[in-house]
């Protein structure tokens, strides 16, 4: 059964959350359905848009509009009318307010991604633990409130909601009172492997992400600095979407052995993924762990600061280690470091656990059998 699909995003990029909802889109035109990408033209990389049409994924694309508030509260009818006239039989949606009401409005069943809710945006454009003013956190209060508003207003105006982890539904009903229809994960096969370097001296460890303080760089920076010294070690971090205030707090407060890389292509990240050892996190909204599942594909263990969704991501002592707090990070890392065995079987139940759990195909199934019963 061929199906016709809207998939709607807010840009056509492969950095950051913006990749999962081209990934299901590829995935499932080579299913055999019809799909079409509706996205805003900002932050346009060329090569996720050749990398659709490789995947005979049609992209519509629209001109962002220019005045903020027109731009973040009301419908896009731009979309809407394009939606009415390519008629396809059902709507993934994973985009912004506008937009979501630009697709709702032509009444075709719309399932909604729900990727959780991050509060503290305003916060994001200070430095960590900076006291604000009354006014500022007053600003942030408000910020906090539009969000848990359009969130509202979007989760109980979708057709469906599919979250994208156990912990991102308990989140939708704890927040929202909203019941997930179904939880189906994101996938993390979509990297190519290249050749590993034969002669590697130092250990590496990895971090991916946006560069902003909900991620807690500093953080991990704090509690490696003067371990990575000691022992001659390399922490790679690699950010996107950078916060350069907060990015220059980094680069002041790292060590020798932190290097930064920015904006890498996909290339580049596949050959950073292989160099490593293993990969640590401090995300405080961890709804997924796009990156988590990505050097798993690569053999590669994982740490995580037990927020979110990490257990889901990580078994722990299985595929990798869940941290309680900051003062367990160096001791769970020394132990796969000074035990490369164990490193190594981890890093094998890691990949053997995401070809079965965050394998794109896998997911695209489900989402096609959800789509069919709906239908």
């Amino acid at each position: 059964m061929n199906i016709k699909i809207a998939v709607i995003t807010e840009s056509i990029n492969n950095h950051s959350g913006a990749r999962a909802p081209l990934e299901l889109a590829k995935n499932l035109s080579l299913l055999g359905n019809e799909i079409r990408v509706y996205s805003y033209n900002n932050n346009l990389d060329k090569t996720a848009l050749k990398e659709l049409k490789a995947s005979k994924v049609t992209a519509s694309l629209l001109s962002k509009i220019r005045t903020p508030f027109l731009s973040r509260s009301l419908p896009d009818l731009r979309l809407t009318k394009k939606i009415w006239q390519d008629k396809p039989q059902v709507i993934i949606f994973c985009g912004s307010f506008p937009s979501f009401w630009g697709s709702r409005l032509t009444f075709i069943p719309l399932i909604r991604i729900y990727m959780g809710t991050q509060f503290g945006a305003f916060k994001e454009n200070f430095l960590p633990n900076t006291k604000l003013s009354p006014i500022q956190l007053a600003i942030n209060l408000l910020t906090d409130c539009f969000i848990f508003l359009t969130e509202l207003l979007m989760v109980y105006s979708a057709s469906y909601v599919i979250a994208i982890s156990n912990y991102a539904a308990v989140e939708l009903k704890r927040l929202y009172n909203k019941k997930a229809n179904k939880v189906i994960y994101l996938g993390g096969n979509h990297l190519r492997h290249t050749k590993p370097s034969k002669f590697r001296k130092i250990s590496n460890l990895i971090s991916v992400s946006r560069i902003t303080p909900y991620k807690g760089l500093h953080l991990l920076i704090d509690s490696l600095r003067d371990y990575l010294i000691k022992n001659n070690l390399t922490f790679t971090i690699v950010g996107t979407k950078v916060k350069a205030n907060y990015f220059k707090y980094l680069k002041k407060i790292a060590g020798r052995g932190i290097k930064f890389v920015i904006n890498p292509s996909d290339k580049e990240l596949a050959k950073l993924y292989e160099q490593s050892d293993l990969y640590i996190s401090a995300d405080k909204y961890l709804f997924f762990g796009l990156p988590i599942s990505e050097v798993a594909f690569f053999a590669k263990p994982a740490i995580s600061l037990d927020f979110g969704a990490a257990k889901e991501l990580i078994n722990n002592n299985q595929t990798g280690f869940i941290a309680k707090n900051t003062n367990e990070l160096v001791p769970l890392i020394d132990k796969l470091l000074k035990k490369p065995s164990l490193r190594v079987k981890m890093g094998q139940n890691a990949k053997k656990r995401a070809s079965q759990l965050f394998n794109w195909r896998e997911i695209s199934l489900i989402y096609l059998r959800f789509i069919k019963s709906i239908l």
